[in-house]
């Protein structure tokens, strides 16, 4: 861990290589990574806890996809406008809202639709 220079009332002040702030997870250099996979977790978790709702066959395709976006995407992208990606990053990122996308489609039978863009 780096060494501040930074004193306060005579006190060292101590460097953290990571910290929360509001709800994203601050490193140095500016990277993501460890931002990015606490935000697949926690839509992982998410859809999990929700899949009652994607699998309610009463329950309008549209209402689930409408609720896919507005909790498990806004979950999984909080933040997004400041991350620094790299190309492994943003696949993963990729592959997460796809797999989440799937699993919907695979509820409703419709596995092997794609969906229009």
């Amino acid at each position: 861990m780096p060494v501040s220079n930074i004193l306060c009332k005579g006190e060292r002040i101590k460097q953290l290589c990571t910290f929360k702030y509001l709800i994203s997870t601050i490193t140095p250099y500016a990277r993501c990574d460890i931002e990015i996979q606490k935000r697949i977790a926690l839509s992982k978790d998410i859809f999990t806890k929700m899949k009652s709702i994607f699998t309610n066959r009463n329950i309008r395709l549209s209402t689930k996809i409408n609720t896919m976006k507005a909790y498990i995407w806004s979950i999984l992208l909080y933040g997004c406008e400041c991350w620094t990606l790299t190309k492994d990053l943003e696949r993963r990122l990729k592959q997460q809202k796809c797999c989440i996308s799937e699993e919907l489609r695979e509820y409703h039978g419709l596995k092997g639709i794609q969906a229009k863009k």
